[in-house]
């Protein structure tokens, strides 16, 4: 019989809880009457401020949007597309452009990067420090796992419950 409390049978993406911790956007930007230059929170301050200064920037500049706009008065476009890095349809938002400059040098260069969104670049930076992880645990909030639904089931156990609930007579 199946036991989402075996390693076997519980889903492997969420370990048997029907949940995972996944980076809110509601957290991520917590307040709509912040600009947009100060809405992303996770991005204010410490390591990199300065470099997502300018990448706010050059997200403004391409939705068309002012930095003084406030988060909640964007166009939903632009709010998914700075989150999510996609636009209305779910179309990927692509390259931006990004002015980059060497410290100390006061030369500056144009770079086009792939964008894939806040919540992306959030979790590559947890990803890749432990204590970055732990830096952005509070903008995490449970969400029902995608993998199994919910169920807690892995998908091998799950198919065999409806193998054996769709015989035939």
């Amino acid at each position: 019989t199946f036991s989402f409390n075996t390693p076997s049978g519980a889903c492997p993406a969420c370990n048997g809880l029907g949940e995972r911790y996944s980076l809110d956007p509601s957290r991520v930007a917590p307040d709509p009457e912040l600009p947009l230059g100060r809405a992303i929170t996770a991005w204010s301050k410490g390591k990199g401020a300065q470099y997502y200064k300018r990448l706010l920037e050059a997200l403004a500049g391409h939705f068309g949007v002012e930095l003084e706009t406030p988060w909640g008065e964007l166009p939903q476009r632009a709010r998914d597309g700075i989150l999510h890095g996609t636009g209305p349809k779910g179309e990927k938002v692509g390259e931006i452009e990004l002015e980059i400059s060497r410290r100390g040098r006061g030369r500056k260069r144009s770079v086009r990067i792939e964008w894939d969104g806040v919540l992306e670049e959030l979790e590559r930076r947890a990803e890749s420090d432990e204590a970055q992880a732990r830096a952005l645990a509070r903008y995490r909030s449970p969400r029902v796992c995608e993998e199994c639904d919910g169920s807690r089931r892995s998908e091998e156990h799950t198919s065999e419950l409806q193998s054996r609930t769709n015989l035939v007579f």
